[in-house]
């Protein structure tokens, strides 16, 4: 710690990319000096009776001020429910660093998380093995997509390259969609991972994201997919998963 300065002692945070300084301070750091405010205790009861699979809604903001902790926050409380056996997974969109401030950035860190996730095949070939019901209407592939999707199957050399090339053909919508489908492939194949209470997936730092982006229409996309999941895990023979009760959607933005 004497390499660094106060200054940057003061900022550390393991959860921000900005102010992780890895080389010289790690999250172990981190927790020696970090002060659990009241709010984040009450705050963290909350969160835990929204994510609850009684809960009657599956989507769910966090706002605060910008700088007030709500990464900190959110981070914390995926150490404390995990302990509980929840699943909650922060996909955080300051960490891809993209240029692009609307739905692209969104796509973009699922992207990059999908092009090592798809390595396994597992939700291409269950594409491949039911492209009539992902033609069809509402989740409406494409024929270049599923055109795609057969070459990969096909390909014993498919790499993490050709994975980004695939996912390009895709919107985020769809993109959405393979990632909550693989999800769903671990949780219930992954003896670690069944039996979960409940699954959550927020969304941190939605705020990188332009004004005009963070519409109801963008919520309207996240509602949809998770209406539509119940129906993409009939088609790829996923039976025993819950989706509508046990998968929750959470927001961190500034207002």
């Amino acid at each position: 710690m004497n390499k660094i300065s106060l200054r940057h002692f003061l900022f550390f945070s393991p959860y921000d990319n900005r102010y992780a300084y890895s080389q010289t301070l790690n999250i172990n750091d981190f927790r020696k000096v970090r002060i659990i405010p009241r709010d984040f205790q009450d705050e963290r009861e909350n969160l835990k009776r929204i994510i609850n699979p009684n809960f009657e809604k599956s989507f769910y903001i966090l706002s605060g001020y910008s700088g007030n902790g709500k990464t900190t926050f959110v981070n914390w409380f995926k150490e404390q429910i995990e302990e509980e056996n929840y699943y909650f997974e922060i996909i955080n969109l300051i960490e891809k660093g993209n240029d692009n401030k609307n739905e692209a950035l969104m796509s973009s860190c699922l992207k990059d998380k999908l092009s090592d996730l798809l390595l396994d095949k597992k939700v291409l070939n269950r594409i491949a093995d039911n492209r009539a019901y992902f033609s069809a209407t509402p989740i409406s592939f494409t024929r270049e997509q599923l055109q795609g999707v057969n070459i990969a199957v096909s390909n014993a050399a498919f790499d993490k390259e050709s994975a980004n090339y695939l996912l390009e053909l895709f919107n985020f919508k769809q993109i959405l969609i393979l990632f909550l489908l693989h999800r769903v492939i671990q949780f219930v194949e992954n003896d670690d991972l069944k039996g979960k209470e409940s699954y959550t997936f927020c969304f941190d730092n939605l705020d990188e994201l332009e004004l005009e982006y963070l519409t109801p229409d963008m919520w309207q996309t996240i509602l949809d997919v998770s209406f539509l999941m119940q129906q993409v895990l009939k088609i790829s023979n996923i039976t025993g998963f819950e989706f509508a009760l046990k998968v929750k959607f959470v927001g961190s933005v500034s207002n």
